[in-house]
């Protein structure tokens, strides 16, 4: 004999299967009533398990090469979307990059969290690989201009040693380096540096002593010679002049008398700028 059955709900409903979605632990009670007004009641009770709140922590900013760790917390199960499942990771992306992460708890329930990451480009920084100079000669050097700060190392012989181009005077060879910090990321040039003993002496081979401030004095000239010293004698080996350092030129004249047109001998002497003895002679011409 076939029966019917009224249903009731706490909830309201009247159905035999209802469906609820509760914001926290409850109890379900029905009582089942058939067509003789019989009876029965039962109960449910569902437990409601807490959401995980995902999160990630973490340096939002990277500089090209560098690596970030970012961190997950919030369930205890994890899920990455570059297919790590650790709550660490270790990153070092190439391109600004979205990190996600999905989190579980031991229930089953699982959040969500994205995580923005910046990377940051190095300064353009460079340097020629080597170079060779001689004694005395000076180099532009050039690292560029994008960064904020510029740290030169070792300072000595560089005319700046925070600045993007300083000029290099060496007076031995070495390595210089530049770092360069731009956005508080840093990039690094070196540049070899050989210094040889090559010392060169400009020697005029005429001069004019007559007043129009052209050619007037017979001046040695050198960057890499210490001290100096410059005698001049006439072709008989007599010494018509003798000076040094600033002193060191001759205007064609000796005790206040102008010396005769002609050939004449001079000698050279100094030190370079890493010690070594020169001495040099030859002719040169005083023309009137």
């Amino acid at each position: 004999l076939f029966r019917s059955y009224r249903y009731a709900w706490t909830t309201g409903d009247s159905l035999a299967r209802i469906s609820v979605a509760p914001g926290a632990s409850s109890v379900y009670t029905i009582v089942l009533t058939d067509s003789n007004n019989c009876s029965a009641s039962d109960e449910v009770h569902i437990q409601v398990a807490p959401l995980p709140v995902a999160s990630i922590q973490g340096s939002n900013q990277v500089c090209q090469g560098n690596s970030v760790t970012l961190t997950a917390s919030g369930g205890s199960l994890f899920r990455w979307n570059n297919g790590n499942t650790s709550s660490r990771i270790s990153v070092s992306p190439g391109v600004s990059s979205v990190y996600e992460v999905v989190v579980s708890n031991s229930e089953g329930c699982s959040d969500t969290a994205s995580f923005s990451l910046e990377v940051l480009p190095l300064p353009a920084v460079s340097l020629p690989g080597q170079v060779t100079l001689t004694q005395g000669e000076r180099l532009q050097l050039d690292a560029g201009g994008s960064a904020d700060t510029y740290a030169w190392t070792p300072a000595e012989g560089l005319s700046c040693a925070d600045c993007p181009a300083p000029v290099l005077q060496p007076k031995a060879g070495g390595t210089y380096c530049v770092t360069a910090v731009k956005d508080g990321c840093a990039a690094e040039a070196c540049i070899d540096v050989t210094v040889s003993d090559e010392c060169p002496v400009f020697v005029p081979n005429a001069f004019s002593p007559n007043g129009d401030q052209i050619n007037d004095l017979f001046c040695p000239y050198s960057n890499c010679l210490q001290e100096l010293k410059l005698e001049v004698y006439s072709r008989w080996g007599a010494l018509v002049f003798s000076g040094a350092g600033a002193e060191a030129c001759w205007d064609g004249a000796q005790g206040g008398q102008d010396q005769n047109s002609g050939v004449y001998v001079y000698k050279i002497e100094g030190t370079t700028l890493n010690g070594k003895k020169v001495v040099l002679a030859g002719e040169f011409s005083l023309l009137r």
